[in-house]
């Protein structure tokens, strides 16, 4: 059985994946500008906040960018679900009325998670662990816990704060479908002869999926601008971003059904 790296795709393909790609390299350019210019106040640690967050979704815009030149749409599509994570987030901190329950929920997840951390090397008991982590020190962690706020925020939640909750309904469950260990998943990898035999297995699987990909990722970077404090944006900066989103809007148009990449 052989494994083949080659690419897949018509050229019609091709040049529609090329044509997200020279649009994810603006987009990119124009993000790098936005937030080079930005003048953060050190005090005011909601801004601080979203201009780290910023930053985190640009470098998973720039890990899609990279893995969609190699034409990995998987590991893509892992990507770009990371990246609506990110934004839903993003905008909940980031919009007034959302951002004050936006806080409270990063700091009850974040607790939650140093305590479930705490349970389960607990039960993994000292012999099953480090041996430098010792029941002492999981009780001196876990005083710092504040137990009052603790708890779990899916993410379902998270795109419902973000008013984003038929994008978690659509895109993100197909994003999860791809990314699943399913059978369907796997079959994608396969080669068929003229006679449907397996002739050979392909390292690039999904490649049809890369130019939406690539657009979804364009929009939410677009998104993650628009998001942003008036105070940050200059009359410029919203007249360029504008016009990536004509552009952007245009590309869809030449898009496949995005449920195609679903079967």
């Amino acid at each position: 059985m052989n494994v083949e790296d080659n690419q897949i795709g018509d050229e019609s393909q091709s040049q529609l994946l090329g044509s997200t790609l020279a649009l994810g390299s603006e987009v990119e350019q124009l993000v790098v500008k936005f937030l080079s210019s930005l003048g953060v106040v050190q005090q005011d640690h909601a801004q601080l906040l979203m201009f780290s967050m910023s930053v985190r979704c640009l470098n998973f815009f720039r890990a899609i960018q990279y893995l969609s030149q190699e034409q990995l749409a998987q590991p893509v599509a892992a990507c770009v679900r990371s990246l609506l994570e990110q934004r839903w987030v993003f905008e909940a901190v980031a919009h007034e009325p959302t951002r004050e329950e936006a806080l409270r929920r990063l700091a009850e997840h974040e607790e939650r998670n140093r305590k479930q951390g705490l349970d389960n090397l607990r039960k993994l008991g000292q012999d099953g662990r480090d041996q430098r982590i010792t029941d002492e020190s999981l009780a001196e962690v876990e005083a710092g816990i504040d137990s009052e706020r603790r708890a779990y925020h899916s993410q379902k939640k998270w795109a419902e704060l973000a008013k984003r909750e038929s994008e978690y309904l659509t895109t993100y469950a197909v994003l999860c479908d791809q990314l699943h260990p399913s059978l369907r998943a796997v079959e994608k990898h396969f080669l068929f002869d003229a006679g449907g035999r397996v002739q050979s297995v392909t390292a690039k699987a999904d490649v049809h999926a890369l130019p939406l990909h690539m657009t979804q990722a364009c929009e939410v970077m677009i998104d993650v601008i628009a998001a942003c404090p008036e105070s940050w944006l200059t009359e410029d900066m919203v007249s360029q971003a504008t016009a990536l989103r004509q552009r952007l809007c245009e590309l869809w148009e030449r898009l496949p059904d995005p449920l195609f990449h679903s079967r």
